[in-house]
């Protein structure tokens, strides 16, 4: 398929969140239930009209038509028009049949001979059936499109109820379609017709749920356009099954299957396995009372893992099941939600824009459509993560350096030079120009000898500096300058108590660092 629509079906969003809500909660919308034709079976949502909003096609059996409810901008739904459909259809399927990307539908007539027909969108609104419509292939229990022959033109893929079969009709380049092949076998009275790649061969699969014997039949896209049954299929599932949801429930990259059983009142699950096939999951069947035949999955309270709403036809109700951290479902604490009379086809999609999955049920006997609203609160915004620790203060050098003089009028002799408050390990430069000094030491000792310096005499403005310096520290670099004092008594006995001037310079222990 060239073009995907976000509302077919019901896409899961996955959002990680530290703490998600436990539960959903739904509202039924103001003006709900909006009035349809009369016995609707199948729903399908899609953006019709182009306005970004997801809309409702309603597909009545009873009344042979289709109706479309677009979704107007202040909330609710109003009815455009209704489109005539060949057969008494039950269920549909939105797809871009002739590539002008606006979505069209297809409709399978359930009463005799069957009919399937495809209805065009056309850019100024309604549908116009496409040529050659419809095409008799006998009652039909549902309908479902894909690209089997990959040839870039959607095809379609329709059940034989009474037959027990199901028959691919092949899109022509004119627009046409034409079945394809002999039909295929698959189980008593083939209700409902769901498409994947179940086998991740970048095929068109099919999975097919049989009424009669309570099955699910699995059909595989095979390189020349056809469908073969799986080994293995078909596989059982409760009584009476009816529609068929697909998702990744178990999260392991492999398409899952959902399917509502009418008679027992229950749900199966079945899990893909690795090398094929399928079988039930940890907790398959889930009882669902009432009668359920419409099944659908989204990610209702937004914990990143796919639920299920299941309507129930005796009960006028929708389930919604959650997944819980262990694999299982529980029903929602506010299920069930009254519907109309006799839901059947139930739809998901973020109607009101608000970023969370809705639910939507074409009632039967009442000819409306439902829209329950969901209103699960936000999830809670993770804690925000403690500030990282505080990085610990670089540790400076902070020597001193104590020395003993004598002062005479030329010059200052020292008899002792010693470094104290030294760490262990420092490096200790000494060099000095005019009394062609230079030694390197390195401190064993918190107080270290400058031996080179001792007995020197150091003229009037001669310096000496000393470097220190250790890894991870921040080093100190300091020089000391002979004062230039008088030859006087005065300053003499001035520059005895004090013969030098010192300036100090931090050294950073990495490059572009501060002390």
């Amino acid at each position: 398929m060239k073009k995907s629509y976000r509302w077919i079906g019901a896409a899961l969003a996955v959002f990680a969140v530290a703490a998600p809500p436990a539960r959903a909660s739904f509202l039924q919308e103001l003006g709900s239930p909006f009035a349809v034709g009369t016995v609707p079976y199948g729903l399908l949502p899609a953006d019709f009209n182009g306005d970004g909003a997801p809309d409702l096609l309603s597909i009545n059996g009873g009344s042979s038509s289709a109706t479309l409810l677009l979704r107007r901008a202040a909330g609710g739904f109003a009815a455009e028009g209704t489109t005539p459909v060949a057969g008494a259809p039950n269920f549909g399927v939105v797809a871009d049949f002739n590539r002008d990307q606006r979505p069209d539908f297809a409709a399978a007539g359930f009463a005799d001979p069957g009919a399937a027909g495809v209805y065009l969108r056309q850019s100024a609104g309604g549908f116009l059936e496409a040529p050659a419509s419809p095409f008799t292939t006998g009652p039909l229990g549902s309908i479902a499109a894909g690209d089997f022959d990959r040839d870039g033109l959607l095809d379609l893929v329709v059940g034989q109820f009474n037959a027990g079969t199901v028959t691919v009709l092949r899109q022509r380049a004119n627009g046409t379609f034409s079945q394809e092949g002999a039909p295929i076998p698959t189980g008593v009275q083939p209700r409902y017709i769901v498409t994947s790649d179940f086998n991740a061969d970048g095929r068109t699969d099919v999975a097919v749920s049989n009424a009669g014997p309570g099955t699910v039949s699995i059909l595989l896209g095979q390189a020349d356009g056809s469908l073969q049954n799986e080994p293995g299929s078909p596989f059982r599932v409760g009584v009476q099954p009816w529609m068929i949801a697909v998702a990744d429930f178990t999260r392991d990259g492999r398409p899952d299957l959902a399917v509502a059983n009418y008679t027992s009142n229950q749900v199966s699950l079945l899990a893909r396995g690795a090398d094929g096939g399928f079988t039930p999951m940890a907790g398959s069947p889930i009882a669902v009372p009432g009668g359920p035949v419409g099944i659908a999955t989204a990610d209702f309270n937004r914990d990143g893992q796919a639920d299920l709403a299941v309507s129930s036809v005796d009960a006028n109700a929708v389930t919604v099941l959650l997944r819980q951290g262990d694999g299982s479902f529980a029903p929602e604490p506010g299920s069930p939600l009254p519907t109309g009379a006799a839901p059947y086809g139930l739809a998901t999609a973020d109607f009101n824009l608000d970023g969370k999955p809705d639910i939507a049920t074409a009632n039967r006997d009442a000819g409306s459509v439902t829209v329950l609203l969901n209103t699960t609160p936000d999830p809670a915004a993770p804690p925000a993560p403690p500030p990282p620790p505080a990085p610990a203060p670089t540790p400076s050098i902070n020597a001193r350096l104590v020395l003993a003089w004598t002062v005479s009028k030329t010059s200052v002799k020292l008899n002792s030079a010693r470094l104290r408050d030294l760490p262990i390990g420092a490096r200790v430069r000494v060099y000095c120009k005019p009394c062609k000094v230079s030694q390197t030491l390195t401190a064993k000792k918190s107080t270290l000898s400058l031996t080179k310096l001792v007995n020197k005499r150091l003229k009037r403005r001669a310096t000496f500096t000393v470097a220190i310096s250790r890894p991870g520290w921040n080093g100190l670099t300091f020089t000391r300058k002979v004062r230039n004092y008088g030859r006087t008594k005065k300053a003499l006995r001035k520059a005895v108590k004090a013969p030098f001037t010192e300036t100090r310079r931090c050294v950073p222990a990495t490059p572009g660092g501060k002390c």
